[in-house]
């Protein structure tokens, strides 16, 4: 298993209209737009593990301390991992850093200083695409109410995630 904990978008409607408005701009420029079943934002990426790794994973996190919390998706679009060679284009957060490095750090993130919350809408086909001009869309805010182990299964085209176990945040 390659697992990573997340949080899902599954309530971040206002991203989910604003990436279908830029479709078409995000191809032109040569990148492959993240299916909305994968949309999510990476807490920490652990890596190849065994069913008894994940079973460690799944009891450290019953010591997990956080409330749910309000984030906010920013209107400016990233060029990871910079603007003269990007292959990742994501969107920032811009409240709720802090309770997101904090979260990070609780599920294994080593140093939450360099935690870079974002959400990846899209990925160059092929090395580094061109950055396209895409319009600011409107910060959208949203709840976040827990967090999941993930499973991505890599296969032909984009990966496939799973949820392993979701986690309220209490």
């Amino acid at each position: 298993m390659r697992l990573f904990f997340a949080i899902g978008l599954s309530e971040a409607w206002g991203l989910w209209n604003h990436l279908d408005a830029c479709a078409e701009m995000f191809a032109a420029a040569g990148y492959r737009m993240t299916p909305r079943a994968n949309l999510h934002l990476t807490l920490n990426f652990v890596g190849d593990a065994d069913a008894d790794r994940a079973s460690q994973l799944v009891e450290r996190c019953a010591s997990v301390s956080a409330l749910p919390f309000v984030i906010t998706l920013g209107g400016h679009l990233l060029a990871l991992p910079s603007p003269r060679h990007p292959r990742v284009l994501a969107y920032g957060v811009t409240s709720g850093r802090d309770e997101l490095a904090n979260l990070a750090r609780q599920v294994g993130y080593a140093d939450s200083q360099s935690f870079l919350a974002h959400v990846t809408v899209a990925r160059a086909k092929g090395g580094a695409g061109l950055l396209p001009a895409v319009p600011v869309f409107r910060p959208i805010e949203f709840m976040v109410n827990s967090y999941c182990l993930m499973n991505s299964e890599l296969g032909q085209g984009c990966a496939a995630y799973n949820v392993v176990r979701e986690f309220p945040l209490r």
